[in-house]
């Protein structure tokens, strides 16, 4: 029976020596919020719709900092398959588009999650991502903190 489930996140991310592309440092702290419906369709079939908000702080050519803020949304879907020795293996797509500050960001985003049984009945999740951003012109893209 398809059900709906809704998750909330919040974060901080202090970084006390966060580097720009040409290696001045300082201290950053940035915020981000998410929230996510997923309608789990069938037992297999999950749809979902992200809202993801980040507030980051950058360091400046100048080794001073500057804030920037971004806002995506990332409707998408992702299947599950179950094996027999317990492990379930999740790929999923979404296309991540911005709005707000964020209003010329465009990202394909390809999801992998593997989960197994290990050490008894404890679960351990292995996954990665990636995200392609054809026609991203967000400042933010050039100045991540690292």
């Amino acid at each position: 029976m398809p059900a709906l489930v809704f998750h909330l996140n919040a974060g901080v991310t202090w970084l006390p020596n966060a580097k720009n592309p040409s290696g001045r440092e300082a201290s950053t702290t940035s915020y981000n919020l998410g929230a996510s419906a997923i309608w789990l369709a069938k037992s297999r079939i999950n749809f979902l719709m992200e809202w993801v908000w980040l507030d980051a702080e950058l360091v400046n050519a100048n080794g001073g900092t500057r804030r920037e803020q971004a806002m995506l949304l990332n409707p998408g879907v992702r299947v599950g398959f179950d094996f027999k020795s317990g492990l379930q293996i999740v790929p999923g797509v979404a296309y991540t588009v911005g709005v707000g500050p964020s209003e010329d960001v465009e990202a394909l985003f390809l999801y992998l999650s593997f989960r197994a049984r290990i050490l008894g009945s404890r679960w351990s999740v292995i996954s990665g991502s990636y995200s392609s951003t054809p026609r991203a012109t967000s400042p933010a893209a050039d100045s991540v903190p690292r």
